[in-house]
């Protein structure tokens, strides 16, 4: 079963912190999903996050968060200081004139 969320980039430039709640209380519904990907057309209002159900959630920790990265050189070592400090790259895309990320931290 997949499923999909639809959230608005302007929630996510105005309150990142609580559009990575949206995903967190996505993946913890009755039914365990799990991430499996984003479809972020630049000229989209929102962002439309897929889900896939699992047999067990995995706690997560998401946090949407700006980069200061434009080439695929910069936005790798982003993702390596992401890495480092604990956090996976899900997925980069862009809001405005910005590119941003989507990273995770298993919680549990």
């Amino acid at each position: 079963m997949i499923r999909a969320i639809s959230i608005e980039k302007d929630d996510i430039l105005n309150d990142p912190e609580d559009a990575a709640k949206i995903l967190s209380r996505a993946l913890k519904r009755k039914i365990p999903m799990r991430f499996m990907g984003i479809h972020a057309p630049a000229e989209a209002p929102a962002l439309l996050i897929l889900l896939e159900k699992c047999e067990e959630s995995s706690p997560c920790e998401f946090v949407f968060s700006p980069l200061e990265a434009d080439s695929g050189e910069e936005i790798i070592a982003a993702a390596t200081h992401r890495h480092q400090a604990g956090y996976c790259t899900l997925a980069t895309f862009r809001i405005e004139d910005s590119t941003w990320g989507l990273f995770a931290r298993k919680c549990g």
